[in-house]
């Protein structure tokens, strides 16, 4: 047994909200539903959350596994438990101002899945699977709610952040070459296997690179929460170029890209 001192500091909500920055007040008012609670979604979650988000919504079926903890954020004592009960465990924990609800994985028809967007001031899409993006997007499409939609590829080498809020494209309706797609590589479709209760195929990005897609996928949340609306509609960060241009270098690109000074003068 020992003992230590500790210094005393102040634990209650007020005191904990002056750390969260100084949106936490208007995102007190805030909802965000986030469908996918994997690695990337859990780290949006709790980083939403403390930033002074007042209500969460988390959508998703899987169990936490031992192999889950070397990218997910909830701690080993979870383990067999839903990820959204782990999420929820560390939200309660650090940002009591925040309440979470635990619901199962969006279905895949978009109207089912438009009656439960309803009402909320974003969604965020960390599914990583086509089908469950297509109907989320349409989905928030036809409801006007704002999304988000994240996702890594390549091994974690690049991944791709896209809007969907007032004035922008449709995500079903973007393609080449305004919005160009990110070329497959070996480890398209399955990564060697499909792990057993995982509804996605494994892959291998560090854990690094899904701590910086998280980073920036909580970023563009809140750029759209403020209003500020200051980042561009989708953005593509590659962080190991690949042999295809434009990601062939490292850093993130925009798009639609920005018009040249040439043609900004013509217009």
């Amino acid at each position: 047994i020992s003992a230590r001192s500790v210094l005393a500091s102040p634990g209650d909500v007020e005191s904990r909200l002056r750390r969260a920055g100084p949106d936490a007040p208007a995102l007190r008012e805030k909802k965000v539903l986030i469908a996918g609670v994997g690695a990337l979604g859990g780290q949006v979650a709790v980083s939403l959350a403390c930033s002074g988000v007042g209500e969460i919504q988390l959508h998703d079926n899987d169990d936490l596994r031992s192999v889950n903890l070397v990218r997910h954020v909830a701690p080993d004592y979870l383990v067999g438990f839903r990820k959204t009960t782990g999420v929820r465990v560390l939200v309660e924990g650090s940002a009591p101002w925040c309440q979470v609800t635990e619901k199962s994985a969006l279905p895949l028809g978009p109207e089912s899945v438009r009656d439960i967007v309803k009402g909320f001031d974003l969604v965020v899409d960390c599914t990583g699977t086509f089908a469950a993006s297509l109907a989320v997007g349409v989905a928030c499409q036809l409801e006007g709610v704002p999304l988000l939609a994240a996702a890594l590829y390549r091994s974690g080498n690049v991944f791709r952040i896209r809007r969907q809020a007032e004035g922008d494209l449709p995500l079903a309706m973007r393609g080449e070459p305004e919005f160009p797609s990110i070329p497959a590589g070996d480890d398209a479709g399955f990564s060697g296997f499909l792990e057993l209760g995982c509804t996605a195929p494994i892959h291998n990005a560090p854990p690094a690179h899904v701590t910086r897609a998280a980073a920036d996928t909580s970023l563009a949340a809140l750029d759209l929460l403020t209003g500020r609306l200051i980042l561009p509609e989708e953005t593509v960060t590659v962080l190991t170029p690949l042999d295809v241009p434009p990601f062939d270098k490292l850093g993130t690109l925009a798009f639609p890209a920005p018009a040249s000074e040439g043609e900004r003068s013509h217009d």
